[in-house]
């Protein structure tokens, strides 16, 4: 069987795997890259942080609201504002490792051991 091993390969760490292995170029145009991951892109007047979509305080609550990351404030006069937010669910690794190489381009790797 013909592997696909890794530039940094060698006696001591064979990081090889089977001939037409591939890696996604990133994520796809309706994921968002995020810590390693991609995530589902968040709706419109929402930010992403991790698996959680957030509303913008200034879409939500009106103009002069700070963010205060769970919840919106307005100084004065003072009023605080329900900041909504939305899973996004688990994200997924932007590559795919064991799938036919077909179309795709490989992962720093080259063909021999060594």
């Amino acid at each position: 069987m013909l592997l696909k091993c890794s530039i940094l390969a060698n006696a001591d760490f064979p990081l090889c795997t089977v001939l037409n292995t591939c890696q996604r170029n990133g994520c796809t145009l309706d994921q968002k890259y995020d810590a390693s991951l991609c995530y589902p892109k968040c709706k419109n007047y929402y930010i992403g942080v991790a698996t959680v979509c957030w509303g913008y305080c200034s879409h939500v609550c009106g103009s002069g609201y700070t963010d205060m990351g769970l919840y919106c404030y307005r100084w004065w006069p003072p009023h605080s504002c329900y900041k909504p937010r939305y899973d996004r669910g688990v994200g997924s690794l932007p590559y795919h490792p064991w799938t036919s190489g077909l179309g795709c381009k490989g992962f720093g790797v080259r063909m021999s051991k060594g």
